[in-house]
């Protein structure tokens, strides 16, 4: 009977341990990035900032080619975006893509969605003739992906797609 108490032990602490515990290189990463997801839905851009940049600060210090340092710069981004600081979330979309382009080349589901972020920051600034040549090449990758797969993604770029030939008339 202690032989079982003892086997339920063990097997009840490793549960316990594989359940509760978090891949080392991703608990600061993670703790970062939600902490600043909560502040960003709060519309606190300040400390949303200051977490995003602390994600990927860590991510990048543990692997230079993580592909958390694509996250990071993509929700650092998208607080910039919505925070009014437009020229902070170019420059920081345009990290994001050079690092896709290298991990993942250009026709992949990954450069879409950068594509696509990006292409919505040139709408919101009016750039129409940039964002009709993102738009036109999300277009061409959702196309060599597969529409069917991507159909969230093909409806959101015709949505932008809208947005600028409205602007052409």
């Amino acid at each position: 009977m202690r032989r079982w108490a003892n086997i339920l032990v063990v097997v009840a602490f490793s549960l316990a341990v594989v359940l509760c515990s978090r891949r080392p290189e991703t608990v600061t990463f993670l703790d970062h990035q939600n902490t600043g997801d909560a502040a960003f839905v709060k519309k606190d851009y300040v400390n949303a900032e200051k977490e995003y940049k602390a994600a990927l600060a860590d991510a990048e210090k543990r692997n230079p080619d993580s592909p958390l340092i694509r996250i990071a710069l993509d929700s650092l981004a998208t607080n910039y975006m919505a925070w009014g600081k437009y020229a902070e979330a170019e420059a920081t979309y345009k990290r994001e893509i050079e690092i896709v382009e290298k991990q993942q080349g250009t026709e992949s589901a990954e450069m879409l969605s950068a594509l696509e972020n990006m292409t919505w920051l040139y709408l919101k600034q009016q750039r129409f003739g940039e964002a009709d040549i993102l738009n036109k090449k999300a277009l061409a990758i959702v196309n060599s992906l597969s529409p069917d797969k991507h159909r969230a993604d093909l409806s959101v770029l015709e949505s932008q797609r809208e947005a600028i030939e409205q602007h052409k008339k």
